[in-house]
Parts: structure tokens; C-alpha cells; sequence
């Protein structure tokens, strides 16, 4: 409890951070290489970062890095000399078995990038249908051997095929299954849309860690500074390049290997993120647990020894502690035993020499709370007191005259007990020792052993008086106080968030390593800072008031506060704290509790929102942004004015409330295609009002996305431009319709005769003009005024456009002139029909201001093909044959011929009525 209490005290009423700080530098610019595992890449950017940032050279190194190419171990290196450190993965278990003096310093990957792709198209529905297929398999694979032997497949029927350290081979077919990386290949078969699935050995329950960074025993016991320094630079190198991945992908990039683009780099850095987990576990951190778990397995599939022993395989800088006072109340123990144990020996000899004794001593002997046994040379007992059968389980009788190794020392731990009793028959020496012992029930203790040689009357070594204690116990205690300490170091020293403790001082007492990461300062400087120095001066005169606040009331003002603090490089961040009082056994309040989180870049964006949320609010176009459901999450006042719909009316609800039946719903189904599909959709669309009226607006449509590509939001922007389009719509009729008539104007004319006459010149159609002009109309307009020409010019238009069919066009040239365009004619007989219609209708009489009127009309009619070859002609043909009617009678039509060229003037119609 000691132990667990000291370390939950912590630091500050504020916020901190940071990584664990560095050690002092080894030596001055010492030349050290590290062999890298593979060519230049993202999963080497640690030791990229730590030599950039200059975190080596802080360290007093000059690090040099070198990549490994197709067939090359990083083991070979580093063992010869040529490098003194060395990128691995776990199969440095083999090299630790054989015998290299290869010491497993920092574990980068937690989970192995290591996985076997399988072709998704050739009908492989499971790991089972790999029997027989050709498999490529990179030299090391070991954890996928283990995963198919595991799956029950028999490796010895697979047909595995060489490694050709590309995916050729696998995308192209020629191989059904391939060894990749995660963090690597994956990216290019995604890319070239290979269709695969991936098999991980974690299915088989087989966790390996990844890249391991190694060095040699002869390394460490030469220069352990060194190795120290080294370890903390790099670990130091992979925080930075995980906490900055872009900016590392574009130093590899640009520095190191153009190999792999940045959008390579990227994915194979968001990759990594899932292998390291650094949000929770600092790079570096290994558990010995797992390094047995992976001895096993390597065991199981034959290629190390049973057991094999972790002993010098794993770096530590320091030992795990454990509460000193722990080891005074075990001191205390042991001495008592220790106590009991001499005086049961001197009571034991008492009873050999002094046979008149022996009723007296065995009575203590026997009641001697620590089991006691004696043994002759052949290692069998002579001798089994009362605690030794409650301890073993076998009684005296059962005992005597058996050998130890009989019944009492498991197989597993009968050589190294055999060697300390023959060092103890062997001379006069007190010999202590901790193994395994086996009880009557079956079960395993484990017992700390004194064992001191017997002496014959002679002075000769007769046998063994050995002492046991059982420490199970204590050996569960001590693995439990270790597996919490290293759980609770895991936590507090792998936290992002800074953890802190404080006395009622003020002072701080304990700060996560954490706060590095956060503020620049090591713990040691933060544990010497005081709050105006941890804190901007206005936060720290608002922890100063509701410091003040618990002393006088012993309670929190508040649990949560929002605190600016200074960095080291002058900076500051905003953090936010959670608060809890710590009190004693007594229920009295001894400290603070702290976590400070970073919410710098929160409360940047919660202003941003707000200046934006003001300025969305003051904007003169409507904004309406909708969620991924296709439902409003918020509408700006200017959206109210322009619809007439409140915020509580829509919001919740689908935008398609504002639809109008007097829109083509194919253009809303095309809006939502172009949006989905994340591009920007800017239109016209004709939405409703709340109160049922009908307007058009301006639309501008944009996704929006998060950090992993996926849409969260879609803004719009919305005007109203209804007065514009009317405006516009007004123009338009303007510039191309006779204001009078209503019929198109000279403009349009020409413009419907150019698309007939392309028409016709594709379809093989034809085209008929009729060029009309009234006879008549003059005494009318001269008689009675212009405004009974005006009412008219509007009669004959009206019963003109009686004449034709809706696909012909009727155009007021100017004056009393007018033409008629016909498509699709059939010869002379269509055109001369339509002109016989004209020239009937218009002969009736009509009245205008009381008045009976008539008129009459002489037309020109012309065709194209036939009698003319373009537009040009065919007008001035046309005019020219309503020419000849005026001129021989008038109230007619002439359909033109050629020899009306010869016997009448040819005028030009175009320079005509250009009004």
C-alpha cells in the first residue's frame, strides 16, 4: 500500500506533459551505426527523427544508419563489429538460442506487422485451401508457419515458394498467398485493386512483437552509458515521429528515399499508429510475459529448447523496485527464521552429543515452526520434523530413508539442487538456495532452503541439516506488488494525459513523465516550479483563489478547470484539469489529485466555431448545413427571411420540405449523386416558401470531410434570385419579341432560321418562307391614327398564329411585315396552303374603334432546298416574289422562280424595317 500511495502522488493544480526525460549524453560525438532491417521507409522514422531533431547528438552520438537490402540479416552486422546496434524482429530468440550474445533493448512494434495475404479469386475460402497452392513466405515468417500448424495444416504438404520481396509474384497470380507487411504492402495491393483478404496470426492467439531494436552483451558491458544514452535518443525519436508523421514521411522523402510516394508514407505511418498503440504505450515498452509467450511458440514449433531461459536476452536500465519497507518486514521474517532455524540446528546437535537431552530438545526441535530435515550423503532423509509434514504433506515415516529426489525436488529442478547439496557435503558452508518443492497432494511450493553440512563425531561431513521456509506466499505477494507497480508505471508513465500530485503546500510531489510532451520541462524542473511559475499569471491568480478556497473550506469550489500554462520554448497551452482531494487514514485532506489533458487545439476550434457561428449568423445568404441522414442541423437567420421558416421548423427534418412541383425532381436527384460522390453541386434549383409561394435561388452545395476521408457535413449556400430572373426573363423577351405583337421580333427570326436551316441541311428536311406584307394598312394608320394601326398590327398577329402549327414560327419584321417559317414542307403544296389560309383570314373585315376595316396581304413564298442554297437567299428569293405580287394585284402569293430575276429589281430585305 506504501508503495502504491507514493506513486499515485503527483504534480501540479494546472496541466503538464511530456516524454521521459533525457539522460545525460555518453560520450562526446562517439561514431555508433545502426543496421536498419530493410531499405529507407516510414518504419525506420524514429531513428530518422532522433537524428534530424539532433536528439542523438544531444546525446553526445554520431549515429549513422544503414539499410538493409533483399537477403541481408541485420543480426550478421551487428555481431561482426560493423554495427553496434540493430533493428530485429523476435526471431532474435533464435540467435539468443544459439548461443549470440544478442540483448533485445526497446520493442517498437507491440503487434508484428507480419501477415499472409491470400487471393481473394481463386476460390480460397478459408486458411484450409492453402493445401497444395504455391505460397511465398519470407525468410523469418515464423509466426505464419505457427499460425497454419495451429489451424491444423501439416507445413510439410504446403508448397512454399521463395520470397521475391515484391508482390509481382502475388498480383499477378503466380502465387496464391504472399508473406506482407501491414504497414506496407497492403498499401499497393489496395491501390492496383487487388482482390485479397489477410489472415494475422493473432487469429491463432500468436502475438509477436514487431521491430526490435538490439544491441550485444559485449555493447552493454563496454559502454553501458552509451547503450543508455543511445536507447533513450531513439525511443525520444519515434515519440517525436509519431507525434508528427507528416512532417517525418516528407523528411524520408525528401532526405532519405523517393521509393515510396507521400501518400505511401502516410499510410504506412497511420498503419504503424495501430502496430505501436503510443497513445497508450510509450515506444520502447516490453513485458518479459510476453518475450515467454514467444519463446513458446518457438518452442512448440521445434526451433528452441523448452524453457529456454530469458537470462541476459532482455535490457533493463534498473531493476523494478518494491517498497523498501517490504524488505524490511522480509529482513525481519528471514532473521526470525533464521533465528529458529540455528537454534533448531544447536538443538539438533545437543541431542546427538548429549543423549540425556534428547526428551528436552526434541520437544522444541519437533514444535519448531519452520519444516526441518536431514539428509546423509545419498541424499536420503534421516530425519523429518512436525513442520516438515505440514509444509510436504509426508509424513516421517513416509520420509525416512527415501532420497529427496524421490519424492521432494521436482525433475525440473533436481540438477541445480543436486549441485548445492554436494557444495554443501563438499566443504564446511553455509549454503542458501530457492527452488520447487513437490507435496504429498500434488501440488508445487516454492521454498527458500539453508543448508548447513553435519559432522560426524570424527569431524567428518556426514550429511546435510537443511531448513526450508515456505515463500509461496511471499513469491505470489512480490509477483503481485510488481505486476501492480508495472501495471501502474504502464499507465502513469505511458499516459498522454499528465498525471499530478500536490501537498496542501502548494508543492508539487509527483508528475508523469508525460509532462514533457506537454510543456517542454522535465519532471525534475516541474517538480521544482510553484504555481505562478506552472501557470500563465491570470490562471495561476485563479488557482491561487480556489487554492485558497479548499484550505477554508475544505472542500473543491469546482472539479474542472480550464488553465493556461507556459512552455519551455516560450509558448503556452490551454489545459483542461480534473481535480480529486487525496486524504489520509484518518479522512483528513492531505493533497491534490491531477489530470491535465491538452485542449489547446479544442479551444482553438471552439473559437473558430464561434467566430464562424457569429459570422453565419450576420451572413446575408442563407446557410443551411445538413448531416450525412440527410437532415438539417442548422439554418442561419438569413434562411428564415429568405423561406419564411423558423430554425425549430426544420431543423431535424429532410431539406426536401422546401421542394416545389414546379422543379424537375430529376435535378434534385442529380444534386445528391454529385454531393455523395464529394464533389460541389452549384445550380439553379425553384423551392417553396413556408406560405405555399414559389421562388428561385442560387445554390451552392459543398461536402464536407473529417480527418479519415469520410463526409460529415454538407454546407449550403442559398440566394434568392427571383427579382433577378423576372429582370432577367423581361430583358430577354425584350430583345427577342416584338413589344406590340408579342410575336418574335427580327432578332429572333434570324436566329430560328439559322438552327431550320442546320436542320435541315442534317435531316434532309425542308424549310418554307413566307414573306408577308400588308395592303392597306397605311390608309389605316394614316386615317385614324397610330393607335388604330396598333390594334391592327395585333389582329393580324392573332389570326396569323391561327394559321400556322405550333412548331411553325410567325415574326413581325418591322413595320406592316411579317414571315412565316415552315419546317418540314412538303414542296410548294404545304407552303402555298399556309399562305392561302393567310391571305383568306386576314380578308375578313374586323372592326377597330366602331369602324369596319379590311385588309389584305401580298406573299412571297420561297424554298429551301429548291430555290434557294442558304438563308440569304431564301429571303431575298421570298421578298422578291412578294414584290411581284404587290406589284400585279396585291391580296395573293407567288411562290419564286428564277425569271423573276430578270423582269423585276432585286431589293435587299435585310436593310429594311431594322427596327
Amino acid at each position: 500500500m506504501a508503495r502504491r500511495a507514493a506513486l499515485l502522488l503527483g504534480t501540479l493544480f494546472l496541466a503538464l506533459g511530456g516524454s521521459v526525460a533525457q539522460g545525460s549524453p555518453a560520450t562526446a560525438l562517439e561514431p555508433v551505426t545502426l543496421q536498419l532491417r530493410w531499405q529507407h521507409q516510414f518504419q525506420f522514422a524514429g531513428y530518422y527523427a532522433a537524428l534530424e531533431k539532433g536528439y542523438y547528438r544531444e546525446a553526445g552520438l554520431d549515429v549513422r544508419l544503414v539499410e538493409s537490402h533483399p537477403g541481408e540479416d541485420p543480426v550478421t552486422p551487428v555481431l561482426s563489429g560493423k554495427a553496434q546496434y540493430g533493428v530485429g524482429n523476435s526471431a532474435l530468440l533464435l540467435d539468443h538460442a544459439r548461443g549470440q550474445p544478442v540483448v533485445v533493448l526497446a520493442a517498437i512494434f507491440q503487434h508484428s506487422p507480419l501477415a499472409l495475404a491470400v487471393r481473394a479469386d481463386q476460390e480460397i475460402a478459408n486458411i484450409h485451401g492453402l493445401t497444395g497452392r504455391p505460397i511465398a513466405l519470407e525468410p523469418g515468417a515464423d509466426e505464419l508457419i505457427a499460425l497454419l500448424r495451429r489451424e491444423g495444416l501439416d507445413t510439410r504438404q504446403l508448397d512454399t515458394r521463395a520470397h521475391a520481396h515484391d508482390i509481382e509474384d502475388f498480383t499477378s497470380g503466380r502465387v496464391a498467398a504472399q508473406s506482407v507487411y501491414l504497414t506496407d504492402e497492403v498499401y499497393t495491393l489496395d491501390q492496383q485493386a487487388v482482390p485479397y483478404y489477410l489472415l494475422s496470426p493473432l487469429q491463432a492467439g500468436i502475438d509477436f512483437y514487431g521491430d526490435t531494436l538490439f544491441t550485444t552483451r559485449g555493447e552493454i558491458s563496454a559502454h553501458p552509458e552509451r547503450v543508455r544514452a543511445f536507447r533513450a535518443a531513439s525511443l525520444r525519436g519515434w515519440t517525436y515521429a509519431m507525434q508528427h508523421p507528416e512532417e517525418i514521411a516528407r523528411l524520408i522523402h525528401a532526405r532519405y528515399s523517393p521509393r515510396h510516394s507521400l501518400e505511401h508514407l502516410r499510410f504506412e505511418a497511420e498503419a504503424m499508429r495501430a502496430l505501436m498503440r503510443p497513445e497508450l504505450i510509450e515506444p520502447g515498452y516490453f513485458h518479459p510475459g510476453r518475450w515467454r509467450h514467444i519463446a513458446d511458440v518457438y518452442a512448440e514449433l521445434g526451433m528452441v529448447p523448452a524453457q529456454l531461459s530469458l537470462e541476459g536476452f532482455l535490457y533493463s536500465e534498473k531493476p523494478q523496485g518494491i517498497d523498501p519497507r517490504y524488505y524490511a518486514y522480509l529482513a525481519l521474517g528471514l532473521g526470525l527464521a533464521a533465528l529458529f532455524a540455528l537454534l533448531a540446528l544447536h538443538i539438533y546437535r545437543l541431542k546427538h552429543r548429549t543423549a540425556q537431552s534428547e526428551a528436552r530438545y526434541r520437544g522444541v526441535y519437533e514444535a519448531a515452526p519452520i519444516a526441518f530435515l536431514v539428509m546423509d550423503r545419498q541424499y536420503r532423509v534421516t530425519d523429518w520434523n512436525r513442520r516438515a509434514e505440514t509444509t510436504f504433506g509426508w509424513t516421517r515415516e513416509q520420509a525416512i530413508g527415501r532420497s529427496v529426489f524421490d519424492f521432494l525436488v521436482p525433475p525440473s529442478d533436481q540438477d541445480s539442487v543436486r549441485q548445492i547439496i554436494d557444495q554443501t557435503l563438499a566443504g564446511n558452508t553455509h549454503v542458501c538456495s530457492t527452488n520447487a518443492n513437490l507435496t504429498a497432494d500434488g501440488r508445487h511450493v516454492l521454498c527458500e532452503w539453508h543448508n548447513t553440512p553435519m559432522h560426524n563425531h570424527q569431524g567428518i561431513v556426514s550429511g546435510v541439516m537443511s531448513l526450508a521456509v515456505d515463500i509461496t506466499a511471499r513469491h505470489e505477494l512480490e509477483t503481485r506488488l510488481t505486476q501492480s507497480e508495472q501495471r501502474f508505471r504502464l499507465l502513469a508513465e505511458n499516459a498522454w494525459d499528465v498525471i499530478w500530485t500536490m501537498d496542501m503546500q502548494g508543492h508539487f510531489t509527483y508528475v508523469s513523465p508525460s509532462v514533457e510532451r506537454l510543456r517542454g520541462y522535465t519532471v525534475e524542473e516541474v517538480l521544482h516550479q510553484s504555481l505562478p511559475e506552472a501557470l500563465t499569471p491570470e490562471s495561476a491568480q485563479r488557482a491561487h483563489e480556489g487554492f485558497q478556497y479548499l484550505i477554508e473550506h475544505g472542500e473543491l469550489a469546482r472539479r474542472r478547470w480550464e488553465l493556461e500554462q507556459p512552455c519551455k520554448d516560450g509558448s503556452t497551452v490551454w489545459t483542461d484539469l480534473i481535480l480529486s482531494l487525496i486524504h489520509d487514514e484518518a479522512g483528513q485532506i492531505t493533497g491534490l489529485l491531477g489530470i491535465t489533458r491538452d485542449i489547446t487545439e479544442q479551444k482553438r476550434i471552439r473559437e473558430m466555431l464561434h467566430t464562424r457561428g457569429v459570422a453565419l449568423d450576420a451572413a446575408a445568404d442563407a446557410v443551411m448545413i445538413i448531416n450525412p441522414l440527410r437532415r438539417i442541423t442548422y439554418v442561419n437567420p438569413a434562411f428564415t427571411q429568405m423561406t419564411g421558416y423558423m430554425s425549430e421548423d426544420v431543423l431535424g427534418h429532410d431539406p426536401s420540405l422546401l421542394h416545389s412541383p414546379a422543379q424537375d425532381p430529376r435535378v434534385y436527384d442529380e444534386l445528391w449523386e454529385t454531393v455523395n460522390n464529394g464533389q460541389v453541386w452549384r445550380g439553379q434549383l425553384i423551392n417553396r416558401r413556408k406560405n405555399g409561394t414559389d421562388y428561385i435561388e442560387s445554390l451552392s452545395i459543398s461536402p464536407v470531410w473529417d480527418e479519415d476521408g469520410r463526409i460529415i457535413n454538407l454546407v449550403a449556400i442559398k440566394h434568392d434570385i427571383s427579382h433577378q430572373k423576372a429582370l432577367e426573363d423581361r430583358l430577354e423577351r425584350l430583345a427577342h419579341y416584338d413589344s406590340l405583337t408579342g410575336l418574335p421580333n427580327r432578332i429572333l427570326f434570324f436566329d430560328r432560321l439559322d438552327r431550320l436551316y442546320q436542320l435541315v441541311r442534317r435531316d434532309q428536311r425542308a424549310l418554307g418562307l413566307l414573306y408577308i406584307d400588308l395592303d392597306g394598312f397605311k390608309q389605316i394608320n394614316d386615317t385614324q391614327g397610330h393607335d388604330a394601326g396598333d390594334l391592327a398590327l395585333k389582329e393580324v398577329a392573332r389570326r396569323l398564329l391561327t394559321c400556322v402549327r405550333e412548331s411553325d414560327t410567325v415574326c413581325r419584321m418591322g413595320g406592316d411585315e411579317f414571315t412565316v417559317l415552315i419546317s418540314s414542307v412538303d414542296g410548294n403544296l404545304c407552303a402555298e396552303t399556309v399562305a392561302r389560309k393567310i391571305v383568306d383570314t386576314l380578308s375578313e373585315p374586323f372592326e377597330i374603334n366602331g369602324l369596319r376595316q379590311t385588309l389584305a396581304a401580298s406573299i412571297g413564298i420561297s424554298l429551301l432546298p429548291g430555290d434557294a442554297q442558304n438563308t440569304d437567299e431564301l429571303l431575298q428569293h421570298a421578298d422578291q416574289a412578294m414584290y411581284q405580287v404587290k406589284s400585279h394585284g396585291k391580296n395573293t402569293w407567288r411562290v419564286y422562280h428564277p425569271e423573276m430575276n430578270d423582269t423585276d429589281t432585286i431589293r435587299d430585305p435585310f436593310s429594311e424595317h431594322l427596327v
